[in-house]
């Protein structure tokens, strides 16, 4: 039972929800969720050494990020849903007010509380964009990443779950987690 939890968790996570195979959709409703999950191309960055990771030292899109946004999208079931693997107690309180949009909080990846304060902003990125730099034998995906992917579907192809304002939102948000 735990087991096929976590699968189900981690399906979510990389944007595979059911809402978007569903064969009796209507074409303009999936056209639409297909674009909002379809960030412009990569922008290039630059991975550098951090004092207990590696980094990425600059932003990816040269603008601060907006926490409130960061919250939103770490919460969205289609895009970051950071809460589903991980517990944020900040949230929780949220969580128990709204139930349906903070989903239960998963107990399969570290907590964020006191994130900011294990990793720099650079490494916090670095992991958002592709944790398996860092740690290769995660289960975490890459949000920001297109390449060297397996089983991905076709109209998934090439196309990274999150955008990078999305990247430097969610950094916005974990930065406050001290």
């Amino acid at each position: 039972m735990r087991l096929s939890r976590i699968a189900f968790l981690f399906c979510s996570i990389v944007g595979l929800t059911g809402l978007l195979i569903q064969p009796g959709m209507a074409a303009g409703h999936k056209k639409k969720m297909m674009k909002k999950m379809a960030p412009a191309a990569l922008v290039s960055y630059k991975i550098s050494d951090g004092p207990a990771i590696t980094a990425i030292n600059k932003s990816l899109t040269g603008k601060a990020g907006d926490k409130a946004a960061g919250e939103k999208t770490m919460v969205n079931k289609k895009k970051g849903n950071c809460i589903a693997c991980h517990v944020i107690t900040k949230l929780k309180a949220k969580a128990a007010k709204n139930p349906k949009k903070y989903s239960q909080m998963g107990l399969i990846a570290p907590p964020l509380d006191g994130a900011a304060s294990r990793y720099t902003e650079g490494e916090l990125r670095m992991l958002l964009v592709n944790a398996k730099v860092a740690f290769p034998d995660t289960i975490m995906p890459g949000f920001y990443r297109a390449d060297n992917l397996t089983r991905v579907m076709g109209k998934f192809k090439g196309k990274t779950v999150i955008s990078a304002q999305d990247v430097e939102n969610i950094l916005a948000f974990l930065v406050t987690l001290k």
